[in-house]
């Protein structure tokens, strides 16, 4: 991961289906980071990003996420600062 700090990772397999927490906390405020899951997810996740602290709100500003990419089980987010919560829901 690039950019990431501290994180923890808590994950729930239902059948085929997965959902994963990951709480997140940043180097850089307001920068790219790439995160990878810890688990392999198929094509198609849907991925939620919660600031953890309201400071995006204060800002004006918008977390922006990229695709999640599952050869290398990757995302990028931008316009983040501190600490934020990501949900990942997906098949497996």
């Amino acid at each position: 991961m690039v950019n990431i700090s501290n994180c923890t990772s808590y994950v729930i397999k239902i059948g085929s289906f997965a959902i994963c927490s990951m709480n997140i906390a940043v180097i850089t405020d307001y920068t790219k980071a790439f995160i990878k899951s810890p688990i392999t997810f198929k094509e198609g996740v849907y991925i939620s990003i919660e600031d953890n602290n309201g400071d995006l709100y204060t800002t004006n500003r918008q977390a922006v996420v990229g695709w999640y990419n599952p050869a290398t089980q990757t995302f990028e987010v931008t316009n983040i600062n501190a600490g934020f919560t990501v949900l990942l829901i997906g098949r497996i």
